[in-house]
């Protein structure tokens, strides 16, 4: 009689966990995604971008930058100025006047003044691009601009990068910056950028 509950109760045993296995299988089997080639990632304008609508144009610009209309040294007064947030600079060598300026000038011509033969397309946007790099006193200061034309007006986009020679700080004491970040944001403004009169 013991012999016949123990060979039972090993039977009741040998299908519950039987059946807990065929259960855990069929989850795991449910839940285990096609597989698929590789993924593309297309960058496209967050919904956390803020936009800014001046008298000429509009422009969508990153979270955490800050709309300026002036600078300490005068370069950036006469368009407006998206400062790079202090997220970006601190504990690297990216200095706090870095920017993206857009400023808008009267024009004789249907282009845009310069000696750049290059020509790149943002948003349905083609501008005429140049980029040129300074150095001093352990200081580099880099700009890229990208111009466009409408009508008697050049509007010019301007990244302005002044970072310190990461090579002058004491080791350890400061990291390079994020160029990637920096780039996403100026790509999300040539993307956005419309001219909303002449």
């Amino acid at each position: 009689m013991n012999n016949k509950l123990i060979k039972g109760g090993v039977a009741i045993l040998v299908l519950v966990f039987i059946f807990l296995l065929v259960t855990v299988y069929m989850e795991r089997t449910e839940q285990t995604p096609e597989q698929a080639g590789p993924v593309i990632t297309i960058p496209v304008a967050s919904s956390t971008d803020l936009l800014y609508v001046g008298t000429r144009f509009s422009v969508k610009y990153p979270e955490g930058y800050t709309v300026s209309t002036s600078s300490n040294n005068g370069l950036f007064d006469k368009g407006v100025s998206f400062i790079v947030p202090i997220a970006l600079t601190e504990g690297t060598n990216l200095s706090t006047d870095s920017r993206i300026y857009i400023e808008a000038m009267a024009i004789a011509s249907s282009t845009c003044a310069t000696s750049s033969q290059k020509t790149v397309s943002f948003g349905g946007n083609s501008y005429q691009t140049i980029t040129y790099t300074e150095a001093g006193a352990g200081n580099l200061y880099e700009t890229s601009v990208y111009s466009i034309a409408k009508g008697p007006t050049c509007y010019e986009i301007s990244q302005f990068i002044h970072s310190g020679n990461i090579a002058n700080y004491v080791p350890g004491a400061v990291k390079a910056f994020d160029r990637a970040v920096l780039d996403t944001g100026l790509r999300k403004v040539l993307e956005s950028f419309k001219i909303t009169t002449l």
